[in-house]
């Protein structure tokens, strides 16, 4: 009796070890659908779905090569090796993921305050998944998503047209963090 409680002890650990990753990509992603975050150049150009994928990859090896060391890898079947196969690209979308959320705190935390001037065009968007009122412009178009919400009244105030705003908020090396967003007025 006293082995099987020191068993189940220590499944309830490894338990924990693996859920609380799971748990910290899930808080980072849920952060980052909610703040404006616009990544650096690094991360939007073409190197950065190679960046990905290939921490994907890496983690794909290292989950396997932890599977195989311990013995508890048993790749048996058709379905197993589609398994093995579509891991890199969940590994490599959580990690996206990660670096989506981790971007704004990282940029809050050890960023330098920048105020960036710029032209940027509002819009409307009929959307139940996000906000209505929006602002497009290239200094957002490697984000995801493409654009900053917009206070409704400004949105009223100039409709469907081009204009100067003035990007506040921190800047590091992983991207920038909008926390203000200063309508100037028409371009």
């Amino acid at each position: 009796m006293d082995r099987d409680s020191a068993r189940r002890g220590r499944a309830r650990r490894h338990d924990l070890r693996v859920l609380a990753p799971v748990f910290a990509f899930l808080g980072l992603a849920i952060f980052g659908l909610f703040t404006d975050f616009v990544p650096a150049e690094p991360l939007t150009g073409r190197s950065g779905p190679i960046m990905i994928f290939s921490v994907g990859a890496a983690l794909t090896l290292a989950v396997l090569g932890f599977g195989a060391s311990r013995g508890t890898l048993r790749i048996d079947g058709p379905k197993a090796w589609l398994g093995v196969a579509a891991l890199p690209l969940m590994l490599a979308l959580l990690s996206w993921l990660a670096v989506k959320g981790a971007g704004p705190l990282v940029s809050q935390a050890f960023g330098e305050p920048y105020r960036w001037e710029t032209r940027m065009r509002s819009e409307y968007v009929h959307s139940r998944r996000s906000c209505d009122h929006r602002l497009t412009g290239p200094a957002v178009a490697g984000s995801f998503p493409h654009f900053l919400c917009l206070d409704p009244a400004v949105y009223r105030r100039y409709p469907d047209q081009p204009l100067r705003v003035v990007l506040h908020g921190r800047r590091s090396w992983i991207g920038h963090h909008v926390a203000r967003i200063e309508v100037l007025g028409p371009d």
